[in-house]
């Protein structure tokens, strides 16, 4: 039994050491993506379909979120003021939520928040054909030519999103993607 309790406990302190090691520099993990982005079709928050070729020649930051998710409320801020401060020609961040009531809890925690990107609602094809999303929040890094280049786990922020987007603006043969 022993045993088996202090390998419990060295998951749960690794688990919370790869959460928290970043927090000053916006947390989480990037990890490189490759291959076609998934094709995906999602609803705003008005029930219009918005459908990935839209972003086509932009860099996309398709984040993952739900409004009852702390790190996704500590991000929003930082995403707000980076669509700001970023042509949208050059990149776009596309929130999709995953929070189950829908617009009807959305639509107005993103008045609230002063929410300026667009709002989309996930479903579980896109979910799937992301893989999944293991945990909120997750942005998936789309390049200008459709392409899947980096999948960030855990809250980002301006400075990091401005990397991200520099390096998936370059073509994908350019070294150093790190």
């Amino acid at each position: 039994m022993k045993p088996r309790l202090v390998a419990i406990f060295l998951l749960a302190a690794a688990m919370a050491w790869l959460t928290f090691r970043e927090r000053g520099s916006g947390g989480g993990m990037t990890l490189p993506a490759s291959g076609k982005a998934p094709a995906w079709i999602l609803h705003d928050l008005d029930g219009r379909e918005v459908r990935a070729d839209q972003f086509s020649g932009r860099v996309v930051l398709l984040n993952f979120w739900a409004t009852y998710c702390p790190p996704c409320r500590q991000e929003i801020p930082e995403l707000i003021r980076f669509a700001r401060e970023t042509p949208t020609n050059t990149a776009v961040i596309v929130g999709v939520s995953t929070d189950e009531s829908g617009a009807a809890v959305v639509r107005p925690f993103a008045a609230a928040h002063g929410i300026n990107y667009p709002m989309l609602l996930a479903d579980s094809t896109t979910v799937d054909q992301f893989g999944g999303v293991s945990a909120i929040p997750t942005t998936f890094v789309i390049d200008t030519q459709g392409n899947l280049r980096f999948r960030h786990l855990g809250p980002l922020n301006r400075s990091q999103l401005a990397k991200l987007v520099a390096i998936a603006s370059r073509p994908r043969d350019t070294p150093a993607e790190h």
